[in-house]
Parts: C-alpha cells; sequence; structure tokens
C-alpha cells in the first residue's frame, strides 16, 4: 500500500506480537507498554479520524488472512500501536454489555470510535481504564 497508509506486513507483524504478548505478558502489562509507547510526528494534512479508519481497514483485512484468531482485542491494540507510530492519539476502549453479555474492544480518537462496526457498540459500558 502507498500513500501514507499503513502496508499488511506492518500489520500482520503487529497483530502476531500484540497476539504472543497477550498470552506471555497477559493485558495489563501489554496495555501499560502500549499506553507508553511515545506518539510518532502526525502528518499536517492528515484528518485524524479518518486515518485511522484507514489504519483499522487494513488491521481487519490483514487479520482475516492470518492463520491465528485475532479478536477485537488483539484487533485493537495492534491498531493502537499503529496509530501511536502515526501520531494519531487513540484511546483503547474496553467494554461489555449486561444482557445478552458481550465484551468488545475498540479504538476511539477524539472519542469517536474508529474501528469495527459502530453500530455494534450500543449498550456496550466502557471499563475503567486500567492503573498503571
Amino acid at each position: 500500500m502507498t500513500g501514507g497508509t499503513t502496508s499488511d506486513w506492518r500489520c500482520a507483524a503487529t497483530l502476531l506480537r500484540v497476539y504472543i504478548a497477550l498470552r506471555v505478558r497477559g493485558l495489563h502489562r501489554v496495555l501499560v507498554a502500549t499506553n507508553a509507547t511515545p506518539l510518532g510526528a502526525p502528518s499536517p494534512d492528515d484528518d485524524r479520524i479518518e486515518a485511522a479508519r484507514r489504519i483499522a481497514r487494513a488491521v481487519e483485512r490483514t487479520a482475516a488472512l492470518l492463520p491465528l484468531r485475532a479478536r477485537c482485542i488483539e484487533q485493537s491494540i495492534a491498531m493502537l500501536v499503529l496509530c501511536r507510530r502515526r501520531g494519531i492519539p487513540c484511546r483503547l476502549q474496553i467494554g461489555a454489555r449486561p444482557l445478552p453479555f458481550a465484551a468488545h474492544a475498540w479504538v476511539e480518537v477524539d472519542g469517536v470510535a474508529v474501528n469495527g462496526d459502530t453500530e455494534l457498540l450500543t449498550g456496550f459500558a466502557p471499563f475503567p481504564e486500567p492503573e498503571r
């Protein structure tokens, strides 16, 4: 891919690192490390929300091709890493809905959900951010 988008190989490498890190280090340590990643230099002409959505589409497309099952948590953390490298400040949200019970992870930029089906988020209450 060109034009400032995230390459499929970079998405695949990031998804694999996140997948392994979650199983070896656990969610809390992965989130602490991810949130400590410094922001890269932002592209001055990029709309942050649209740039994050392009990254989300690249991550989703790549996740569908990998032999492992990258769920919403792996995809959202990978997206968070890739967005931060591109200088896009974003926030991982993890939430649940009571009935029928379901948990979900997504990424927000300026308070807007940018990955996955935003209609799916109806009824999900975000958990508070973990202590660092």
